[in-house]
């Protein structure tokens, strides 16, 4: 069989750190046209069935934060489980399983969803005699899905019958630079509090980083089959030789180790390549201490020392869902200039 050669033809780019919301785009609703049902039927042994599952799913979820967390910490596993809920209703063979394994979910899905109803009704309904203002508890408000992608009718009707809630869709939105996403990662101390000199804050690989900086923008380039940018004369910049994609839930800032070699070593071997053929890596590097570390382990163990390595992140901050895009665009503007950007604010080694 022969390889697809894919080309890059065009790269655009823009990047900027600072409150973006003015320009966020509106989503687009997917509603069903079924309502949520008021009074669910759940029997007294799936009621029992649920109970216990929760509490088993609570009991999980508790050990693995406490593992972690020597302070005192407060979490709502109801808001934690019924958000996943609405996830688990599309979800599919393998995945469904695997979730229904991992969140204990041991009913059937047409029993589990009215059940999740049930509870969430029970949260919200007055006691007798009491204020007519019920105590609310926020669980999740809707079901962000990728714009463009199709949606079977059937999640939809699961989404409004048992949660009352409808889908929004975005074409690829990333607006990270609010108060709730600062907030987040400030409570796992992600983020550099470098606060006497925020310009300097974002320091890939320097001694004394402590945290990446938020930023938001955008990468653009044109992909195109060989075939298709020959045809059209198109004036390409690189190639696209090989990749490799690799799922690690290790940790939101420390990646597996093993995970990282093995993502750098299966991208070479989709390229045809080998490791001594590489000449200049563009590392992630968001200027985390432990993040940056493992990273830098990872390279040195498959490409060696002496392999130029560089990152823009202390540029231009950390773009999140963007990132990728924008390390392309610098990546093929090395490539075009023989020139790579320095790190900036690398201090200490």
């Amino acid at each position: 069989m022969t390889k697809t050669r894919w080309f890059l033809v065009l790269p655009l780019i823009a990047a900027a750190c600072g409150d973006s919301s003015p320009s966020t785009p509106a989503p687009t609703e997917l509603r069903s046209d079924k309502v949520r049902v008021t009074a669910p039927t759940v029997t007294a042994d799936d009621a029992a069935a649920f109970a216990s599952d929760n509490l088993a799913f609570g009991i999980d979820l508790h050990l693995a934060l406490r593992a972690n967390q020597p302070d005192n910490f407060i979490f709502s596993q109801t808001s934690i489980s019924t958000a996943l809920a609405m996830l688990y209703a599309g979800a599919g063979t393998t995945t469904a399983a695997e979730m229904a394994t991992a969140l204990h979910f041991g009913l059937p899905a047409d029993r589990l969803h009215p059940a999740f109803n049930a509870l969430d009704l029970a949260l919200t309904t007055p006691p007798s005699g009491g204020s007519a203002a019920a105590f609310r508890l926020a669980v999740a408000n809707s079901i962000w899905l990728q714009d463009g992608f199709p949606v079977l009718p059937a999640y939809l009707d699961t989404l409004a019958t048992n949660y009352g809630k409808q889908s929004e869709t975005y074409d690829g939105v990333d607006a990270s630079v609010n108060d709730l996403v600062i907030a987040g990662f400030s409570q796992i101390r992600a983020l550099s509090t470098r606060n006497g000199e925020p310009q300097q804050a974002s320091r890939p690989f320097d001694g004394g980083r402590d945290g990446f900086v938020l930023a938001e923008g955008a990468g653009i380039v044109v992909l195109e089959s060989e075939a298709h940018a020959r045809a059209r004369g198109a004036a390409v910049l690189a190639e696209a030789a090989g990749g490799s994609v690799t799922s690690d839930a290790n940790d939101i800032v420390a990646a597996d180790p093993a995970m990282q070699r093995r993502v750098m070593q299966k991208a070479l071997a989709s390229a045809g390549m080998d490791a001594a053929d590489i000449g200049f890596i563009h590392a992630h590097a968001t200027s985390t201490p432990v993040g940056d570390r493992l990273e830098a382990q990872a390279i040195t163990a498959i490409f060696g020392a002496d392999v130029p390595v560089t990152s823009t992140k202390g540029h231009t901050g950390h773009l999140l869902g963007g990132a990728g895009a924008l390390a392309a665009v610098v990546v093929v503007q090395a490539l075009q200039t023989g020139q790579a950007n320095r790190h900036r604010h690398q201090r200490e080694e």
